[in-house]
């Protein structure tokens, strides 16, 4: 027996498929750590919580985003389920780490599904903040159109535009 046909049978005898570990990370978790996109499915199409946070205030969808799994965010948002701005420990939005790992196709994902686009983790750094950091000029133009606020100031009262000039800044500092 593979095990599919194990979780298949675990669970047509009613087993618990949201249980969590002591880290608060469900099976649906580990699958997307992992990439079992079998698994995952199996999972979802029979009603796991795809918004249950681990420690970390992770959801399945925050994990997708930061692992960088297309096929798999377009899944979890396809449930119609999941919360798509549901914020982490640090208030990062599945948006934001998408924006922090240079994931443009899961960027353009979540904006085509309405996601917050102004959210702001408790550094006050909004998307735009997070991609001008990284240097993600796609990314970053990506957010423009979408109409972002592109004036959104940071904890430091900086905005984006602020925020890249410091960092043009702090390389030449560093060539000299």
């Amino acid at each position: 027996m593979g095990y599919i046909e194990i979780m298949q049978l675990l669970i047509s005898y009613n087993c618990e498929i949201n249980v969590c570990d002591n880290y608060n990370q469900t099976p649906l978790h580990l699958a997307i750590y992992s990439y079992q996109k079998t698994c995952l499915e199996l999972l979802i199409s029979n009603g796991c919580d795809v918004n249950i946070c681990d420690l970390d205030g992770q959801t399945s969808l925050f994990i997708a985003c930061k692992k960088g799994h297309v096929d798999i965010v377009e899944i979890i948002l396809n449930t119609n389920l999941c919360d798509i701005d549901k914020s982490d420990n640090n208030q990062d939005s599945p948006l934001a780490i998408a924006c922090a790992y240079g994931c443009k196709s899961i960027v353009e994902l979540l904006i085509l599904r309405k996601c917050n686009v102004n959210s702001v983790n408790k550094y006050g750094l909004s998307p735009l903040h997070i991609a001008v950091l990284g240097d993600y000029m796609e990314i970053v133009q990506t957010l423009i159109e979408s109409g972002c606020d592109i004036n959104l100031c940071n904890a430091n009262k900086q905005t984006p535009l602020f925020v890249h000039v410091i960092g043009v800044f702090v390389q030449q500092f560093n060539c000299c």
